[in-house]
């Protein structure tokens, strides 16, 4: 039994229907129900597609056919399109030319069709993926039909002269522009039309760090990345992007016309097109202009808005470009240097608070860190952190002998109150006087600018501890164990251990009564403690453990330690918790 699709164009798109042929040459066809499809299906490779596009929804029900919309055909492969018995696909060449410059409300594109040896065709008419002419049928599939629709969204925004009116139609234009990259030599255009360019934007970034306080924030412009048309296959149709999924996106601008838009912004401000030289222009999306603007504002703030723009640009641009319709997706670049700066000024050396100016340098190579002392009047003294002590005891030793100089490294010293006072904050690292100190020796010349951090000392002990302990300890149930471990002991040690590994300064394991409890901060404290020995288990004294307990388990708590693990080589020491205490 064969069968044969036929399929229907009109404006929705591609209705197919299938029919039996009969088994004489001259039988009339019947119509099949779409329920009896699946059984041509192993017989005939277009129904075993349209009914796999039916199971993705990307084919309809429409009574006993199925239907494929415009879009969805124009994605198919040609060889899909053969299996369909669809027209060919067509073999002509599209030529584009212009009504008047796009600037003008009549701007229109001009389409014409010529033949591969450029006679021209006249009478063609296009419906969808279907295009009619003299000689017949043919079908139009990506990326021509997506370009052909893109120039009916540019001549639908002609006949508008207001400023919007523009700005839609240089937006569809530069839109129609995207579908030309893959397009090879099916499209020609007239010479202006090949001079013209216009860049969509559909994000921003920013330079949260313009160099100093008062430079202003400068924008750059970021659009689609586009499919590139040397490595795209024709035949090959991807995977249909997710809904709601943000585009990939790049710079949009050549560096000459990005130092352009950044010049004409500052000097026009914030508009939602500009002209970047001759026949090039850049054309903004809504919510990209509302973010421009807010940045054209806080360009002209005072330095305690534009310091709170730097810390949190969201907090300003975001009810900004939700307003326009948007979302922070359009942000692509906010470019700083990082949570810890807190603002640009200029530099300054490495010193304490010490009444003479110190500075600090490391040197890896020698694991060395050395202090340099500036002495006002007198060369800089610089001394090794392992030699602060030796130099504060020399000091020491002089002014007891009543003698107001004294010699270190073969150097004299005049023992003024300021260097005295410097060499004992250095010996205890603290800050024993704080006023302000002129800088002397330290040369001069044009004043450098810098980021103003916060300190993170803490962060980075924090981090060092965490390296520490993961570099020592190795997770899981101590081997010396007698007892074996309840599931729920099991996990609850685990996270015990992970917590350590994490850094964790403490934690809180709250579980119900006779759950083992103890059991399990025993174990974890035991192997931690296990994993700060300096060598190997049973060579050099365990770092000691602190049970904190109501009085009335006690005994049993000291007694249960050694049953579970008899390694210990002395019991936990119990501290008993009074009622008062709890």
């Amino acid at each position: 039994m064969r069968f044969r699709l036929a399929g229907t164009l009109d404006d929705a798109g591609w209705l197919f229907e299938l029919f039996r042929k009969g088994a004489l040459p001259f039988a009339r066809e019947a119509p099949v129900a779409l329920s009896d499809w699946p059984q041509a299906a192993p017989s005939h490779p277009g129904t075993a597609l349209l009914l796999a596009l039916l199971d993705t929804q990307d084919a309809q029900c429409e009574g006993e056919s199925l239907r494929l919309t415009h879009d969805r055909v124009a994605g198919l492969s040609r060889p899909e399109a053969v299996r369909l018995g669809l027209p060919p696909v067509v073999p002509l060449t599209l030529f584009l030319s212009h009504d008047a410059p796009i600037g003008e409300p009549s701007f229109a594109l001009r389409v014409e069709w010529f033949q591969r040896g450029g006679a021209p065709i006249f009478g063609a008419r296009r419906t969808g993926t279907g295009l009619t002419v003299t000689a017949g049928r043919f079908l139009i599939l990506d990326p021509l039909y997506s370009a052909l629709e893109a120039i009916n969204a540019v001549n639908a925004a002609s006949g508008d002269a207001s400023p919007q009116g523009l700005d839609r139609r240089m937006a569809a234009y530069a839109r129609f522009k995207g579908h030309l990259i893959r397009l090879t030599g099916d499209l020609r255009a007239d010479e202006y039309l090949r001079g013209l360019t216009i860049h969509q934007a559909t994000g921003i970034g920013i330079d949260l760090e313009p160099g100093d306080a008062t430079a202003p924030f400068l924008p750059t412009l970021y659009g689609d990345r586009p499919e590139d048309a040397t490595t795209a296959d024709p035949q090959d149709q991807g995977p249909i992007p997710e809904l709601g999924r943000e585009p990939d996106r790049e710079p949009l601008l050549p560096q000459h016309h990005a130092k352009q838009f950044q010049k004409r912004f500052l000097d026009q401000g914030a508009r939602s097109h500009f002209t970047l030289g001759n026949g090039v222009y850049t054309v903004l999306d809504t919510p990209v202009a509302a973010a421009l603007q807010v940045l054209e504002r806080v360009n002209r703030a005072d330095a305690t808005t534009r310091q709170a723009f730097r810390q949190d640009p969201l907090a300003f641009l975001t009810s900004a470009i939700e307003e326009a319709g948007g979302d922070c997706g359009v942000i692509c670049d906010l470019r700083g240097y990082g949570e810890r700066v807190v603002g640009v000024g200029d530099w300054v050396p490495p010193s304490f608070s010490f009444p003479l100016a110190v500075s600090r340098d490391w040197f890896p190579a020698e694991e060395s860190e050395v202090f340099t002392i500036q002495i006002p009047g007198d060369t800089p003294l610089v001394v090794r952190a392992e030699e602060i002590k030796v130099l504060k005891d020399l000091m020491v030793q002089a002014q007891e002998s009543g003698d107001t100089t004294c010699e270190f490294n073969g150097r004299p010293l005049q023992l003024t109150d300021d260097l005295v006072q410097t060499v004992q904050g250095l010996a205890g690292r603290m800050s024993p006087v704080t006023r302000d100190v002129a800088e002397e020796g330290m040369g001069s010349g044009e004043s450098k600018g810098a980021a103003i951090t916060k300190d993170n000392e803490e962060l980075l002990t924090f981090l060092a501890e965490q390296s520490r302990q993961r570099g020592q300890f190795t997770p899981g149930l101590p081997r010396s164990l007698v007892t074996v471990p309840m599931p729920h002991q099991t996990s609850g040690l685990g996270w015990l251990q992970a917590g350590y590994l994490a850094g964790a300064p403490g934690l809180l394991l709250a579980d119900d009564m006779g759950l083992g409890k103890t059991c399990r901060a025993l174990r974890g404290g035991h192997s931690e403690c296990r994993s700060c020995w300096p060598t190997t288990w049973g060579s050099a004294r365990p770092t000691k453990s602190s049970l904190f307990c109501a009085g009335c388990v006690n005994s049993p708590s000291t007694v249960g330690a050694r049953r579970w693990d008899p390694s210990w080589s002395s019991p936990p020491r119990p501290y008993w918790v009074t009622g008062a205490m709890r």
